[in-house]
């Protein structure tokens, strides 16, 4: 069904709306929506064929589409083509097709701004491409892997920030995270010494901050809850 609207989008921007006849193109779709959706009902409404027409123009890459539609239904590219920036559009459609997100999930993404949010945006548009086009070849960058999907902002990173920065504020949302879980447990067997080594941030860091409270009581209701369950029972016995 995807290659097929694709496909009735690129006909009707390639006859309809190029070489500048743009300017009524828009009366044409309108009056063959009418006829088609009488025909064949309100899949081929005015709305509906303007969507096909931005999805072969915004898509017009037939290869990289083939692909893409193997993971991606309609309703995918329908959360997607709202998006303006063309990089945005590459990365959530690859992302979505290497990780396999569901519609929800993608919706959730371009919601908290994944794309924008990651150090991948920080990039020029050459370096970015470039990685896309090596995701869209089966290679998964180590920056793209390991340090995109991270949100800065939920360790405390912002700006300028080293790969220690990195793995300090991942120690000590682990730390946090264990506290909480079980705080009876001996922390130095689970941290080993040249892990603490690695406690004080570097110079100019936002890492002095204290954890929120907010986080630590999220983490005592969790283990609350989960403390009866086989959860906590195989924590435990990973953990001897």
């Amino acid at each position: 069904m995807t290659a097929r609207y694709w496909r009735i989008g690129k006909r009707l921007l390639a006859e309809n709306l190029s070489e500048g006849r743009a300017a009524y193109g828009q009366q044409i779709l309108a009056s063959l929506a009418q006829s088609l959706e009488r025909e064949f009902g309100k899949g081929f409404s005015y709305s509906a064929l303007t969507r096909m027409v931005r999805f072969a123009e915004l898509f017009p890459d037939e290869q990289i589409l083939v692909s893409l539609i193997q993971e991606l239904t309609w309703t995918h590219f329908l959360a997607i083509l709202p998006l303006k920036d063309p990089l945005a559009r590459e990365f959530y459609a690859e992302m979505c097709r290497v990780e396999r997100w569901s519609v929800r999930t993608l919706r959730q993404k371009i919601g908290g701004m994944l794309f924008e949010r990651t150090a991948l945006s920080k990039h020029s548009e050459d370096v970015v491409r470039q990685e896309l086009a090596s995701l869209r070849g089966g290679q998964l960058s180590p920056e793209l892997v390991f340090r995109d999907p991270y949100l800065l902002d939920f360790l405390g990173l912002s700006g300028t920030w080293s790969e220690k920065d990195l793995e300090v504020a991942i120690l000590r949302e682990m730390e946090a995270l264990a506290s909480v879980v079980n705080h009876d447990n001996d922390m130095n067997a689970l941290f080993p010494p040249q892990a603490k080594r690695c406690s004080q941030p570097s110079a100019g860091s936002p890492l002095s901050r204290p954890i929120p409270r907010d986080i630590r009581r999220v983490g005592r209701l969790a283990h609350a809850s989960l403390r009866s369950g086989t959860r906590v029972r195989r924590w435990r016995a990973c953990e001897r």
